[in-house]
């Protein structure tokens, strides 16, 4: 039920959510559902969901903040109640507590401005250790023969100080909310026998790519339980949904705008994980 529930289509979400003004989120939910805000990079933006909010796919602003994210999607099933959407195309953990993008202050400034919030989404750390770049090696060449799969697995491990100090810039702009850390989805599958789907990725790249994603929900899980977050894993949901699985894919391909990032119904199963599990 949850799960039919939040998978909307783009048109729907977008009817049931006003367009927000730049990184303030719609209030076209006035219910009791719980006041909530989303931080993080792509992933928590729904890069590739387009119509995206006004002002955040312009030249000088590439947030990508879609009208269909998880976040978005909770609201339009009334799980929640969206009043910020902070969340930003290519961010980092520095862009939560240190720096902002686009000429915006960091996430966390944005949460304290709203403290009627009570549950906060966050989904970040890919980008600190260059997912873009190794999506796109593994699409393009052989991507094992380079450095960048042992470089990623080794930020991946060594990325707790770096998490923790988001997560807490987070905890101390909303001390009385409820933090809630979502974990990447498995893009790739488990083994080699369904790489038909995903002819440019080999299996030396596939065993790569899932240890390095191991190895970073590994670390943002335990770096998130200590910090005293709740952790949300939805793996299970997309189990024979990964890049790989043709038109059973819950993600966007390489030739797709927001390649290798959850489509639609990915966001929805993200949306149903959130919901389920926090």
């Amino acid at each position: 039920m949850i799960a039919s529930a939040l998978t909307l289509t783009a048109a729907q979400a977008s009817a049931s959510t006003n367009a927000p003004p730049s990184h303030t989120a719609s209030n076209s939910f006035i219910t009791a559902a719980v006041p909530a805000g989303n931080f993080g990079d792509s992933a928590a933006s729904g890069l590739g969901g387009a119509p995206y909010e006004p002002g955040s796919n312009t030249a000088t602003d590439q947030c990508y903040r879609s009208l269909t994210s998880a976040f978005y999607l909770l609201a339009a099933a009334h799980q929640i109640q969206a009043v910020v959407n902070a969340a930003c195309n290519g961010a980092t953990t520095a862009n939560l507590y240190a720096s902002g993008q686009y000429g915006e202050p960091p996430q966390a400034d944005h949460l304290a401005e709203h403290p009627d919030v009570k549950k906060y989404i966050v989904i970040v750390g890919g980008n600190d250790i260059g997912f873009a770049d190794l999506f796109g090696c593994f699409v393009i060449e052989a991507c094992e023969n380079t450095p960048l799969p042992a470089q990623a697995l080794a930020a991946a491990q060594n990325l707790q100080s770096a998490l923790s100090k988001a997560y807490r810039a987070l905890q101390q702009a909303a001390p009385h909310a409820h933090g809630v850390v979502v974990l990447y989805a498995p893009v790739l599958p488990p083994d080699g026998s369904s790489l038909t789907g995903c002819p440019y990725i080999d299996t030396a790249e596939l065993a790569w790519g899932n240890k390095i994603q191991a190895a970073l929900n590994n670390t943002i899980a335990t770096t998130a339980k200590a910090d005293g977050l709740t952790v949300v894993d939805p793996s299970r949901l997309f189990a024979g949904h990964s890049l790989c699985a043709g038109r059973a894919s819950w993600f966007y391909s390489p030739t797709q705008a927001g390649g290798g990032h959850p489509n639609l119904r990915g966001r929805g199963a993200l949306a149903a994980a959130i919901t389920a599990q926090s």
